[in-house]
């Protein structure tokens, strides 16, 4: 299984097909989004240059990053709330003030955080908007892989779903980009589920398929939430791999004999994980 994940990665990684027929409003708003981002990245990059006291352009940057990871580790590992710039820079050996240099605050961390997450999952969102995943019923498969490959990503920065309401208050800047993210979660969902449908991989009407999306969206987005409250902490293969099931169940009732069979499959693998555990 773990090496046709990897195929599925790879294919809409490296991919990036130019026709669209489906969502073209949703579509506007993911070029918006892009080129908001390409706006960040060459302003970034325009602040390379060394400046009369400051650091080499590339040991700043490098250090920056080191900053970025710690920080991302110790707010998964530890909680963000319960993470102080202190405990990142202690984490790290270095001074408070070394920190500031690069960082004003913990604000402008979770700020360039949730960048690099948006970035990353939207690209991997747009991938099904953009084409089917799947050409015909031998490779419908590639539809399942790909939430793995989704809920791999999210769990990477899974802190920001382990508090988000008390986050987003804290830090009202991310609603909008959460927002956008969320849209994108429903649109990539949607775009797959009709393409099933016109496939006859599942057999639903049009208010049964909104009804679905927006469950499996609800699921997708709460999913780390809902698991660390009620397990606390558990190996991460396992987490996901029960996220994807959890879609998969909704998805079952509409399925034929042929997709069921791999629906049990991954039944029987995720009950293997809890044997091992």
């Amino acid at each position: 299984m773990e090496e046709r994940i990897n195929r599925v990665r790879e294919n809409f990684h490296n991919q990036r097909p130019a026709r669209i027929e489906d969502l073209q409003a949703l579509h506007k708003k993911v070029d918006q989004l892009t080129r908001k981002v390409d706006r960040l990245a060459r302003a970034l990059a325009e602040q390379g240059g060394t400046a009369t006291g400051r650091k080499p352009a590339k040991k700043a940057a490098a250090k920056k990053n080191r900053i970025l990871h710690t920080s991302l580790a110790l707010f998964n590992d530890e909680g963000e709330a319960h993470t102080t710039t202190i405990d990142i820079a202690n984490e790290m050996d270095i001074s408070p003030g070394n920190l500031y240099y690069h960082f004003k605050g913990k604000d402008e961390i979770i700020g360039e955080l949730f960048q690099q997450y948006e970035h990353a999952l939207s690209h991997t969102l747009t991938a099904p908007i953009e084409q089917p995943l799947s050409a015909d019923s031998n490779d419908v498969e590639d539809n399942w892989y790909y939430l793995y490959v989704v809920m791999e990503e999210m769990y990477q920065y899974r802190f920001l779903y382990h508090n988000l309401d008390d986050l987003l208050q804290r830090y009202p800047d991310l609603r909008r980009g959460f927002k956008r993210l969320i849209q994108l979660k429903r649109a990539a969902l949607y775009a797959i589920c009709q393409a099933l449908l016109q496939q006859s991989i599942i057999d639903a009407r049009e208010q049964q398929l909104l009804g679905l999306v927006d469950n499996m969206t609800l699921t997708l987005t709460f999913w780390f939430n809902y698991d660390q409250l009620l397990y606390e902490e558990r190996e991460p293969q396992v987490t996901i791999h029960q996220g994807v099931l959890q879609l998969l169940t909704m998805v079952a009732p509409y399925l034929g004999d042929e997709e069921l069979a791999f629906y049990r499959d991954c039944e029987t693998i995720y009950a293997s994980m809890l044997e091992q555990g």
